[in-house]
């Protein structure tokens, strides 16, 4: 009878054992040194005609941001003349039907 208990306990002991053991954490590696980060380089520019539409709801009854939309598309056009903008004035509520 003792014996039994003997066994008993041992098993308990192991299952108890690895219960523990499986809810530590892993073990993990130490973290990589950190690297020089890679000089930044200029994007590709292409010379290439490009055309871009320019929506937005405000109209020439909103002089103060409409004119400063026009002032910001011929500012950016200057910049980079093979792009041009065109501006597009829609309505709010159609607007937002356009954007679904």
């Amino acid at each position: 009878m003792e014996t039994r208990w003997t066994w008993m306990t041992i098993t308990l002991i192991l299952i108890l054992g690895v219960m523990v053991s499986s809810c530590a954490p892993a073990a993990t590696e130490p973290a990589p040194e950190p690297t020089e980060a890679a000089e930044p380089t200029e994007p590709e520019v292409t010379k290439e005609e490009v055309t871009l539409t320019f929506w937005h709801i405000y109209g020439p009854e909103m002089a103060g941001a409409n004119s400063w939309f026009q002032d910001s598309i011929a500012a950016f056009e200057e910049e980079y003349p093979n792009i041009h903008i065109e501006e597009e004035i829609t309505p709010n509520d159609p607007y937002k039907l356009k954007l679904q």
